[in-house]
């Protein structure tokens, strides 16, 4: 191939690239990749997630009310599925079309709600809620870097609340905010190569469902019954030694373990109050009323043998100063951290999906608070 060839065939190439970037940047070309079906495995669990992510924040605008959900896997868990959220919310006093939209990606902290929250005006929300606990305010920016939505979505040719390790990242960093295919790169990976796993329609997590039917549908039938018959230990234990041996079955004793060692270690993180003030503040110059959930606790954490004297302290001691951060953006704090019985949760920090009941409390709560005027009237007001 002779140099005028090769640099014409360069040439078709880097315009095909442009175009394809061009193409990233004004349509969705991620919904029609997207299957009817969620992996089991969690980093694929998580791409997926970042993927609606992406792909919900190129809807067009809202016209009608429109509350938005920012969180991790406890703020996920609690709220689905979503149109039982809708029922309570119209029920309590918003308008019948109100809808509500997850941004919820696990693994996540609030430095990767505040990148989100720099997006979210443009699908004209009139509320914007995030899901916060205390473990949270524990990222230290190292573990923050590594979370999946500043490590994708974090662009910007100066820094944000996490600024880049080294030169390397910083560049990455940049080649990411000019080059969507670079960005989104893993994304596509995820969508044109899945992973051979295990999968359990989406469809499913649109209904409630009873334990059971959860159980055996996620883990099949087998470990489906067997965590029936452990979880009504948990539920009623005659010791802590119950709790432990379904939370183990369930999720493995790693879990528990880095439970006990997130608490005792827990130091929060100033970046993390930072982050907090910037997502109230963006969220307020989106046009959208920004609102703080402080997530259910299990009471039961508290009889742990190890942390279980901790964990109050910490958890009232760090919602004292969140009020406080709060307060500072006019962002409303709601605190549903004692609102839960031990049986409404699916672990020691997770409320069962479509069993925890968050959506009625939630719904009350901003009907009592006065902020359901917000999803009740026919134009969107500002915060």
């Amino acid at each position: 191939m002779d140099l005028h060839t090769r640099a014409r065939a360069l040439g078709v190439a880097l315009f095909l690239l442009v175009l394809l970037d061009v193409m990233i940047a004004r349509f969705d070309v991620f919904t029609p990749l997207v299957g009817d079906t969620l992996p089991t495995t969690l980093f694929a669990k998580l791409n997926v997630q970042v993927i609606d992510l992406v792909r919900t924040l190129k809807r067009p605008p809202a016209t009608h009310p429109l509350l938005v959900l920012i969180g991790n896997s406890q703020t996920d868990m609690a709220t689905r599925p979503l149109g039982v959220l809708e029922q309570s919310l119209v029920a309590a006093g918003a308008r019948h079309d109100v809808e509500v939209v997850s941004l919820c990606v696990y693994g996540t902290a609030v430095t990767d709600a505040e990148v989100v929250s720099r997006g979210v005006g443009r699908l004209a929300p009139r509320i914007v809620v995030l899901g916060l606990s205390p473990l949270d305010l524990g990222f230290t920016v190292e573990r923050s870097r590594a979370a999946p939505v500043i490590r994708l979505l974090d662009v910007g040719l100066r820094d944000g609340v996490v600024p880049p390790a080294d030169l390397e990242a910083r560049l990455d960093r940049m080649v990411r905010t000019v080059w969507r295919l670079y960005r989104y790169r893993s994304l596509f990976r995820e969508l044109l190569l899945p992973p051979a796993e295990a999968r359990t329609p989406r469809a499913f997590f649109a209904v409630p469902h009873t334990e059971e039917e959860f159980f055996t549908a996620i883990y099949g039938d087998e470990r489906g019954h067997e965590l029936v018959s452990l979880r009504e230990r948990f539920e009623h234990p005659e010791s802590y030694s119950d709790v432990v041996r379904y939370v183990e079955a369930l999720q493995g004793s790693a879990y528990l373990e880095g439970l006990r060692r997130s608490w005792s270690e827990l130091a929060v993180q100033p970046l993390q109050y930072e982050a907090l003030r910037r997502f109230g503040t963006q969220v307020k110059d989106s046009g959208a009323r920004p609102l703080l959930v402080l997530m259910p606790e299990n009471p039961r954490f508290e009889d742990d043998p190890v942390v279980g004297g901790l964990v109050r302290l910490r958890s009232d001691a760090i919602a004292s100063r969140v009020a406080v951060e709060a307060a500072a953006v006019d962002m409303p704090l709601v605190d549903l951290r004692h609102d839960f019985p031990p049986q409404a949760f699916f672990d020691l920090n997770h409320l069962f999906y479509e069993h925890g009941g968050l959506a009625p409390v939630l719904a009350r709560v901003l009907g009592e608070r006065g902020l359901l005027s917000s999803l009740s009237g026919s134009a969107r007001k500002s915060a």
